[in-house]
C-alpha cells in the first residue's frame, strides 16, 4: 500500500510542486510574520524571532517539530529564522574578520536521548548551511531542569535556568548566533549567553522561531 506524503497541518497530499517534505506551500504561506527584536536582555545583544507563539499555525508546527519527531520541519522553520535574521541586518557581520558562528541551546543528555534529537541543533545546522557559516556545540546542560514552558512567572524561569549550562570550550568566537525554538522570558537565552560572553563572545544574538 502506498501512503502519499501529506501536510502535517491541513493533511492535504503533498505534490512535486510543494517545496517541503511535511508542509504544503499553502500552509507555509499562511504563517504570519510578527518580527520581534528585543535588545534589553542582560547578556544577549539582540533577540530575533520570526513570529508569535500565539499564532496557532506556527505553534502547531513547532509542536510537531519538537515533540512529535517531524524533523523535516527544520527546513521551513529555519527558513523563517533566516528571513528574520536578514531583516534584522545579520549580513553586517559577514564583512568582519570574524564572521558569525552558530550554536544552539543544548538539551540535557537524558532528555535528548529520550527525544532522539535536539530540535535547536537541527535549526542551527540548517541556518549554518543557509549562511555558509560554521556550527559549533559550545554548551552542555549541567543538570536536568523542568521545561520552561511548565513555569508561569518570569522570575521562576530565571531561577530555573540559573547555573544550568557549562562551557564545552574555554574560548568562544567573538560573534555568536545562539539558536533556540521559542523564547518567552528570555531567561534560557540569557543564562547561556552569560557564559558565552564571559568566555570571549563580544556580540551575541539570540535567534528563535517564535516569541512566546
Amino acid at each position: 500500500i502506498f501512503f502519499p506524503r501529506s501536510c502535517v497541518t491541513c493533511r492535504a497530499s503533498l505534490t512535486s510542486d510543494d517545496q517541503f517534505e511535511s508542509l504544503c506551500d499553502a500552509c507555509f504561506l499562511q504563517i504570519r510574520e510578527a518580527p520581534y527584536v528585543f535588545e534589553r536582555l542582560r547578556f544577549v545583544d539582540r533577540v530575533v524571532s520570526y513570529g508569535s507563539y500565539k499564532d496557532p499555525l506556527l505553534r502547531d508546527l513547532i509542536h510537531y517539530f519538537k515533540y512529535y519527531g517531524v524533523k523535516s520541519l527544520a527546513k521551513p522553520l529555519s527558513e523563517l529564522q533566516s528571513r528574520a535574521l536578514e531583516e534584522a541586518g545579520v549580513e553586517r557581520f559577514y564583512f568582519h574578520r570574524d564572521p558569525p558562528v552558530y550554536t544552539f541551546i543544548p538539551l540535557h543528555w537524558f532528555k535528548e536521548r529520550f527525544r532522539g534529537y535536539n530540535q535547536s541543533r537541527f535549526l542551527a545546522e540548517a541556518l549554518g548551511r543557509y549562511f555558509s557559516s560554521p556550527v559549533l556545540p559550545l554548551l552542555r546542560r549541567a543538570y536536568m531542569t523542568p521545561a520552561q514552558a511548565s513555569i508561569e512567572s518570569d522570575s521562576d524561569r530565571k531561577k530555573n535556568s540559573r547555573g544550568s549550562f557549562e562551557l564545552l570550550i574555554s574560548r568562544v568566537p567573538q560573534t555568536v548566533m545562539l539558536v533556540d525554538d521559542v523564547s518567552t522570558s528570555g531567561a534560557t537565552l540569557d543564562e547561556a549567553a552569560k557564559l558565552l560572553k564571559k568566555a570571549g563572545a563580544k556580540t551575541l544574538w539570540g535567534v528563535t522561531i517564535a516569541r512566546g
